[in-house]
């Protein structure tokens, strides 16, 4: 009975930490900051954001403010874009599926989402790229 215990008691804990995300927010400003939305930023977390492609992120608030369909309207993913008018190097691009795309574009509304994801790229000329990306809302 007690290897029953133990066997669920180890599939929980590798479970767990198979979902945990590598990178965790709450929110956009939260990663603005970091980035030196209010300064220099913080460099070691940059690389850390450009070293790290393939790694899961998570962000629980972000607020979309475009998106860019050229690349949909084909077929393909559907870019959302939270507000980069600060710069390139604060935007945040959920790369999201061509199925998710037409739901968002039902209304194409400037919203907030939740989103995981996995990396794939980060430089301050072009932003965070999350691809692929499941948003929700």
């Amino acid at each position: 009975m007690s290897k029953k215990i133990l066997f669920f008691i180890i599939y929980f804990v590798f479970v767990n930490m198979s979902i945990a995300a590598d990178f965790e927010f709450k929110g956009d400003s939260e990663i603005g900051a970091k980035l030196g939305m209010f300064g220099n930023g913080d460099a070691l977390f940059k690389k850390k954001l450009g070293t790290g492609a393939g790694k899961t992120i998570q962000i629980n608030s972000l607020f979309v403010w475009s998106y860019d369909g050229s690349v949909w309207e084909k077929g393909g993913n559907l870019y959302l874009i939270n507000d980069d008018s600060m710069g390139r190097a604060y935007r945040v691009v959920c790369s999201v599926s061509s199925e998710v795309g037409d739901k968002f574009m039902e209304t194409k509304s400037r919203r907030e989402i939740s989103l995981t994801g996995t990396i794939k790229s980060y430089d301050s000329s072009s932003g965070l790229l999350i691809e692929p990306c499941n948003a929700t809302w």
